[in-house]
């Protein structure tokens, strides 16, 4: 009775490297760690979405800025609504909160605590809609044209 054996199975296992862009300046030392520690390199490929999205220079799909004062000033040029400035932190965070939030927040839960309502956290919240103090004030007035 001979027992047939079957032939070794040689498995290869691909491994994808994907170099974050804060580390792309250690690029040759990431390859010399892959290569030292027995790997092959079998394939680079540089893919940027730039490269994948864009279709020429003028319509190149992304942008990045150079700088951080540079970022702010293209935030401002493409969105002029937005409030860029920088979140308050610390002593600072305190006293925003002590300024703007807490006196608004301190009369919702006053009337919340005299009304009881079965779900405060809904009174509370619609409460807060309606009493923001920075919500637009709307004047409805009636417009008239004059004929020509």
């Amino acid at each position: 009775m001979e027992l047939s054996m079957p032939p070794p199975q040689i498995y290869i296992e691909k491994t994808l490297a994907i170099i974050k862009p804060d580390i792309v300046d250690k690029e040759e030392e990431i390859q010399d760690i892959i290569l030292r520690s027995g790997f092959t390199i079998v394939q680079q490929c540089h893919v940027s979405l730039r490269a994948i999205y864009g279709t020429d220079d003028l319509r190149n799909a992304l942008h990045g800025s150079n700088n951080f004062a540079a970022a702010e000033r293209e935030i401002r040029f493409m969105f002029p609504e937005v409030i860029v400035e920088p979140i308050p932190v610390g002593q600072s965070a305190r006293d925003y909160l002590n300024s703007y939030v807490m006196p608004t927040l301190l009369e919702g839960l006053t009337e919340l605590c005299k009304r009881k309502p079965a779900d405060p956290f809904t009174w509370l919240a619609d409460w807060l809609l309606e009493n923001n103090p920075n919500k637009p004030k709307l004047c409805h007035r009636t417009t008239t044209e004059e004929p020509y």
